[in-house]
C-alpha cells in the first residue's frame, strides 16, 4: 500500500484455472479487500500480479464493473510535465521480468468499505512432459506484512484429461482439483495430468 491504512485492511483470494478443450489455460484471479478502519484512510494498493510470461490479461473488473484497460504512463516525465493529460481508462502497467509478465494497477479501498478486484487472463498453452503428461505449477507469493488470508483455487479440466500427482493439500472431486486454507507464507501447488 501507499499509506498506512494496510494495517486495517484484509483480503479473500480465489483464483480459479480452467484448462481449455484446445489446451488453452484460462485465469481468474479474485481479491476482496475490506478496510475495516473506521477513523483510517482509504486503502491505496498498487497491486501486482506475476504470471508466466506470455500471459494476456483479459479483462479487470472493480465491484463487477469491467474496466477500459489502456496502458499506464510510467515515465515521470510524461506524467510530470506540463501539459500532461491523463489517459482515459484505467491504466495497467505490463513488463516481462525474470521470465514472468507482471501486470499492475493502482486499487483503492474506501475505509469501512469492500472492494472487489477480479482479473481474467490467458496463460500461455503449457508443453508436454513425456509425450503425454502436462504439469501445472503456480508458485504463490504471500504479500509481506501482510495477516495470513483466505485462499481458494481451483483447477477444472476436461473429461479427455485425468490427474495423476497432485501436491499435498489438494483434493479432487470429478474434474476439479481445489485447495482452501488460510496462507500465512508463500505456497507451492504441482498438479500433473
Amino acid at each position: 500500500g501507499v499509506n498506512k491504512a494496510n494495517y486495517f485492511v484484509t483480503r479473500d483470494v480465489q483464483q480459479d484455472i480452467v484448462f481449455q478443450k484446445d489446451g488453452g489455460l484460462f485465469g481468474e484471479l479474485g481479491i476482496i479487500y475490506t478496510n475495516n478502519g473506521k477513523e483510517a484512510l482509504d486503502y491505496k494498493n498498487y497491486l501486482r500480479i506475476i504470471l508466466p510470461l506470455g500471459t494476456k490479461l483479459s479483462a479487470v473488473t472493480i465491484d463487477g464493473v469491467e474496466q477500459t484497460i489502456v496502458p499506464a504512463v510510467t515515465d515521470a516525465a510524461s506524467y510530470e510535465g506540463k501539459r500532461f493529460t491523463k489517459p482515459k481508462g484505467f491504466e495497467v502497467e505490463q513488463v516481462s521480468q525474470d521470465g514472468k509478465t507482471i501486470f499492475g494497477f493502482l486499487v483503492v479501498v474506501p475505509k469501512e468499505k469492500q472492494t472487489t478486484v477480479v482479473a481474467s487472463y490467458q496463460l500461455p498453452k503449457p508443453e508436454l512432459i513425456n509425450n503425454n503428461h502436462l504439469q501445472y505449477s503456480l508458485l504463490l507469493f504471500k504479500q509481506p506484512g501482510t495477516e495470513e488470508y483466505p485462499y481458494t483455487f481451483s483447477l477444472s479440466f476436461p473429461d479427455s484429461m485425468k490427474t495423476i500427482k497432485l501436491s499435498s493439500g489438494l483434493s479432487q472431486k470429478d474434474n476439479r482439483v481445489f485447495l482452501k486454507k488460510n496462507i500465512s507464507g508463500d505456497e507451492q501447488i504441482d498438479i500433473s495430468l
